[in-house]
């Protein structure tokens, strides 16, 4: 057909698919997941990133742009580097499961920070007037947390008992072997101090004979 056939809709098919392939460049999946994630979020400005309480559910962009998915907030150190600016190391757990094993992230790598809306296990209000506190859990999820994080406790809990059984096995083991020795540098001791008694006396005897030998000499003379 002619170019200028108005009835000709390849034109305008091509055009169509063209727009779709545009549209979909402008935003990868990576990019959509990323967006997604952070659906419940709240970007938090740098200056208050100190200031975030423990256990507040976190996740930050690298200053090279890589997005990650971050954890609980469990401590957050104040330091400064050698041109004297202050600047923060946080530590993290990436969650309450087995296994779960806590990192630290410099502020100077990170670009972005956000906190989760909602980040704490429980809500726990001010006290009552008869002087009980209020814990209510706010969702499913929340209930989820507490279980797993109570689970995660429990295998710290068996870790350190293991490594706490380990320390006293070497410790006992310790205190034999310094035992042992104990009782060989006793008996060394006495070796020696026996061996410095017999050195004396023959020191003693070797006088008294010379002793004799010159008494004996004067004698004849």
């Amino acid at each position: 057909m002619s170019k200028n056939n108005i009835f000709d809709l390849s034109q305008i098919a091509s055009k169509s698919t063209n727009v779709k392939k545009d549209t979909a460049k402008e935003s990868t999946p990576s990019e959509q997941e990323a967006l997604e994630s952070l659906k419940d979020y709240i970007l938090v400005p740098k200056e208050e990133w100190g200031k975030l309480p423990k256990q507040t559910f976190i996740k930050y962009m690298r200053t090279n742009g890589e997005m990650k998915k971050g954890g609980f907030i469990l401590d957050i150190f104040k330091l400064r580097d050698k041109d004297n600016i202050e600047y923060i190391k946080i530590e993290i757990l990436p969650g309450y499961y087995p296994n779960a094993r806590k990192f630290i992230v410099s502020s100077k790598s990170i670009e972005k920070l956000w906190k989760k809306g909602n980040s704490t296990i429980v809500d726990e209000t001010e006290e009552s007037s008869s002087g009980t506190t209020a814990t209510n859990v706010n969702s499913d999820k929340d209930i989820k947390l507490i279980h797993d994080k109570i689970k995660y406790l429990d295998e710290e809990n068996k870790r350190f008992n293991e490594i706490n059984n380990v320390y006293k096995e070497y410790r006992k083991q310790d205190e034999e072997r310094i035992t042992q020795l104990s009782k060989m540098l006793e008996y060394s001791i006495r070796d020696i101090t026996t061996m410095k008694n017999e050195v004396q006396r023959i020191s003693n005897e070797n006088a008294r004979i010379v002793r004799i030998i010159r008494q004996q000499q004067i004698s004849k003379k």
